[in-house]
């Protein structure tokens, strides 16, 4: 058993992917949420979240878009976040309170619908 206070020996690697219906739109999209731009080719993207996972965009068309992101994203300050998406001018939803948690909905422009979640991390990620 770790210790929580350890970095835990793994993580996930790549998430995805998400289609796109429009690459290059969607790939700001997600640099404006914060995550880092790795690699683009005909095929795909790759944009870069805390932890070095990886956000695989499907830049071909071959990937159908859906509702429902397969995957949500997680801050440290969510209100301070959400500041600055709105001043980004990427209009997320309000904040809502959950038992546990608080969250929001932000869509892309491909249409998925990402949740993102207050922190929840124990120890060092």
């Amino acid at each position: 058993m770790h210790d929580p206070e350890d970095r835990p020996p793994v993580w996930i690697g790549h998430a995805g992917p998400v289609g796109a219906t429009d690459p290059d739109a969607t790939i700001e999209f997600y640099e404006g949420l914060g995550l880092r731009f790795i690699h683009r080719n005909d095929r795909i993207a790759a944009l870069q979240l805390r932890g070095g996972t990886h956000l695989v965009v499907d830049t071909s068309g071959e990937v159908e878009t859906t509702d429902a992101a397969p995957f949500d994203l997680m801050v440290d300050d969510i209100a301070a976040y959400h500041r600055h998406l709105v001043a980004e001018g990427l209009e997320p939803a309000p904040i809502e309170q959950l038992r546990a948690h608080q969250r929001f909905w932000i869509t892309d422009p491909s249409g998925h619908r990402i949740r993102v979640h207050d922190s929840h991390v124990v120890g060092p990620a």
